[in-house]
């Protein structure tokens, strides 16, 4: 219970009708979710199944998809030539309703979408509450942060700007500390050497099965002082402004840096402002 008030009540209350007004929500494709679980196999295998998943009876172009973030339902209607939602998935039905993509290509992007897009952004943030509830002093911080620099917002309904975000250093630090211990992808997807290499002086024969094992690489004491310890301070310059360590990458690094990074954050930092505007975490 946060101030008086449940999470869901929290949720439903300040975030869901962001979530509406601007069309964003987690999405389940009826006859998918069920199965992506069972198929964590490796990244070549989970790319094929995802085109041979139970399809979704249509006997029309209308049909309903299931929207869910924390516990709280909503369910939208999508039909081609309908934008009353400027979403990403409606723009793949009008997309597959005008033959532009197949409906294994629609249905593939819309599984990528759930899973890289909001699942990790809900597991990163629940990470951050845990880490909050847990130590106190860290979660006043935050709360110190967060009334200073919004102290203009007189209701929780007054979303922060984005001038507004980039001053909440101490949060930034403090989600990102969080997402060095807990990352939301500990383990990345198998790949498979197609040819013979060499990452850095450590030859990779053709065939030879790579993986990168995030949650140990943030967590070692080559590249962290006190690995276990949270520690939101060693994100912060002698400016108090966030700096960028090296081994961190639970959104990958390099030019396939995931491409929803800076959202995932700005999401985080924004339901974290609020959630720390009216409520107290208690473990």
């Amino acid at each position: 219970m946060l101030g008086g008030m449940e999470m869901a009540d929290i949720i439903e209350k300040y975030f869901i009708p962001k979530l509406r007004e601007h069309g964003i929500a987690r999405t389940y494709i009826k006859g998918v979710s069920g199965v992506m679980v069972s198929k964590l196999e490796y990244f070549k295998q989970i790319y094929r199944d995802t085109a041979t998943f139970p399809k979704v009876p249509l006997t029309s172009v209308k049909y309903s998809l299931n929207y869910k973030f924390v516990g709280a339902n909503i369910i939208f209607t999508h039909e081609p030539g309908n934008h009353r939602f400027n979403d990403l998935l409606s723009v793949l039905v009008k997309a597959w309703s005008e033959k532009q993509l197949s409906f294994d290509e629609m249905l593939n992007e819309a599984v990528v979408l759930s899973i890289a897009g909001h699942d990790t952004t809900a597991s990163s943030l629940s990470s951050v509450i845990y880490v909050l509830a847990k130590y106190p002093a860290i979660q006043e911080k935050v709360r110190e942060e967060v009334n200073r620099v919004l102290k203009s917002h007189a209701s929780t309904e007054d979303i922060p700007s984005t001038a507004e975000i980039k001053m909440l250093h101490y949060l930034e630090a403090t989600i990102k500390e969080s997402m060095r211990l807990y990352p939301p992808a500990p383990i990345l997807p198998t790949r498979m050497a197609a040819c013979d290499t060499m990452l850095g002086q450590i030859p990779i024969p053709k065939g030879s099965l790579i993986t990168l094992n995030i949650y140990a690489l943030q967590r070692d004491e080559q590249y962290w002082e006190n690995p276990t310890m949270v520690d939101p301070e060693r994100w912060l310059n002698s400016g108090g402004q966030v700096q960028d360590l090296p081994a961190w990458c639970p959104f990958t690094n390099g030019s396939r840096l995931c491409i929803g990074k800076s959202f995932a954050m700005n999401e985080m930092k924004i339901v974290l402002s609020m959630l720390g505007k009216c409520s107290s975490l208690k473990a």
